[in-house]
């Protein structure tokens, strides 16, 4: 059988193995399962932490190097989760659309250690006129309030609140340069827990097949992109053919789990889950420098670790994220993008009831981010500030995202509110917003009453 140009080997402890050809359709493959090969692997251990066994790949003679140690036992599968003995040979096609994972079989655990890698892959072209359009990115964290990020995320805070010395007025950033930032201080949840706020978020208040982000923008001749590492995904969130490329909860639950399962079992350990943010931040970078031209629009929900159980996780993730950003502004790939980061609410599910922890689950993280070559720069920005001290839900971010891509359908809202280009009134309150009593904040300082009175 002859080997297609991309075809790689296969090296265990130095002993050369080639693997089996997939036979199913891998561009079908691709729209579920968007990764392949990377320079540098990730280690997964399922059970415990343990250190690492490390996977390289050989440029000069496309050979991945596969280092199990004797003890293990290596399996590879393709496709699918049909394996391969290691004194299996055959060919084995790496083009765009195809991937590998590799398993190293612990005598000590009774999971295999299970390894693997995103790649980005090309999304469909666009347009001509869609590329003069700007990008429009959604980073969102799970589990993380404005004040967690100050305090677990001290190093990406300060890059997104840092505004230039010089001009005391500028909206630009001193370490991203290309852009203007805004912090919104009161993002205010209606609901507890991810799926009604994230619904609100990216369906606004109708039928998620009709009224989701990914549709009216894919609708608009935008090229869309998802990944979701925790499967929130309520029925009929994404509806069909809205998205181009997705990276979700199939691809983490088919092959050893995702932090859910972590995070479930309260493991604790670092390892766990920081290589899922260092694989989805290396994915993004690349994607971004792909698309920088414009025309893409994408959803990325990036880690399932809640803070209030996996602290160490976010103290690992602000770095990654930090270097990220500082990326993506040296690359010059944020100057025709508008990223929201956003969290879907604050801490919760913890025995404590102090005050600012209440107020925290409530009160979710969001930084709107502007590229400098954006038409009606200077008017975004404005509006953007004027709201940021006001009253704003999640449906104030669809309203705005979903107004901006131009989509022919009606998007009258009832009590939502354009950020690019209305300012919010300073008398609205959580019942003019729809927000339920239960989940209102108190926004503006109360005075105790005495006691005795």
């Amino acid at each position: 059988m002859d080997l297609l140009k991309n075809d790689c080997d296969i090296r265990i402890h130095e002993k050369i193995q080639n693997c089996l050809m997939p036979k199913q359709n891998s561009l079908q493959l691709s729209v579920d399962l968007d990764f392949m090969w990377r320079p540098r692997w990730a280690t997964y251990y399922r059970r415990g932490c343990s250190a690492p066994t490390f996977s390289r790949i050989d440029r000069t003679n496309n050979t991945l190097i596969i280092d199990c140690s004797p003890s293990m036992q290596p399996k590879y599968g393709f496709k699918t989760r049909h394996s391969i003995n290691n004194d299996y040979t055959g060919p084995v096609s790496i083009d765009e659309h195809e991937w590998i994972y590799a398993k190293c079989h612990l005598p000590f655990f009774t999971e295999p250690t299970i390894r693997f890698h995103l790649h980005s892959q090309p999304l469909p072209p666009v347009s001509e006129v869609m590329r003069e359009r700007p990008n429009v990115v959604f980073i969102q964290f799970d589990a993380l309030g404005r004040h967690a990020m100050r305090r677990r995320m001290p190093r990406s805070y300060e890059l997104l609140t840092s505004y230039s010395t010089t001009d005391p007025s500028s909206s630009l950033l001193t370490g991203l340069n290309r852009v203007g930032a805004v912090e919104f201080h009161h993002l205010n949840v209606n609901g507890r827990n991810s799926v009604p706020n994230m619904r609100q978020l990216y369906c606004g208040s109708g039928n998620c097949k009709k009224t989701s982000l990914l549709s009216i923008y894919k609708q608009s001749g935008y090229s869309t992109s998802l990944i979701d590492t925790y499967g929130f995904q309520p029925k009929g969130f994404v509806p069909q053919k809205s998205v181009d490329r997705i990276l979700a909860a199939n691809y983490f639950i088919e092959y050893g789990r995702d932090a859910q399962e972590l995070y479930s079992h309260k493991s604790g350990c670092v390892a766990n889950t920081t290589w899922i943010t260092d694989e989805i931040f290396d994915y993004l970078r690349d994607r971004f420098i792909m698309m920088r031209s414009g025309g893409w629009f994408s959803i990325n929900n990036v880690l399932d670790a809640h803070s209030e159980d996996e602290l160490n996780n976010y103290a690992v993730t602000d770095i990654k994220f930090h270097e990220f950003l500082l990326d993506l502004n040296r690359l010059e790939a944020l100057d025709n993008t508008i990223m929201i980061i956003v969290a879907d609410h604050g801490l919760h599910g913890h025995d404590w009831k102090e005050l600012w922890r209440e107020f925290d689950q409530r009160n979710p993280l969001l930084h709107v981010l502007v590229g400098k070559n954006i038409l009606e720069f200077d008017d975004i920005i404005e509006n953007l500030k004027a709201n940021s001290d006001k009253l704003v839900t999640h449906g104030d971010i669809y309203m705005t995202i979903a107004s901006f891509s131009e989509t022919a359908l009606p998007l009258k809202l009832p009590n939502t509110v354009n950020l690019f280009t209305e300012q919010i009134s300073i008398n609205r309150t959580c019942q003019i917003a729809d927000i339920p009593d239960e989940w209102c904040n108190c926004w503006v300082p109360k005075p105790c009453i005495d006691a005795e009175q």
